[in-house]
């Protein structure tokens, strides 16, 4: 049962950063274009990718053929 219920916590995390991720666009798209943010969050996520792909120790021809 304890193995069932850690997956609760991470639900619930994920459920609260989903739903501020709204409410940070509307306050930041006051200082920044729509375009600006959305190429950050693509890069970020980019980055975080290859990162983790890299850690995994995935070669690099597989990383280059998932994006």
């Amino acid at each position: 049962m304890a193995k069932s219920n850690s997956y609760h916590l991470f639900a619930i995390i994920t459920i609260i950063f989903w739903s501020l991720a709204y409410v940070f666009t509307r306050i930041t798209i006051r200082y920044f274009s729509a375009f600006s943010l959305g190429f950050l969050r693509y890069f970020l996520n980019s980055r975080r990718k290859l990162y983790l792909q890299w850690d995994m120790r995935i070669d690099d021809v597989y990383i280059l053929k998932t994006g």
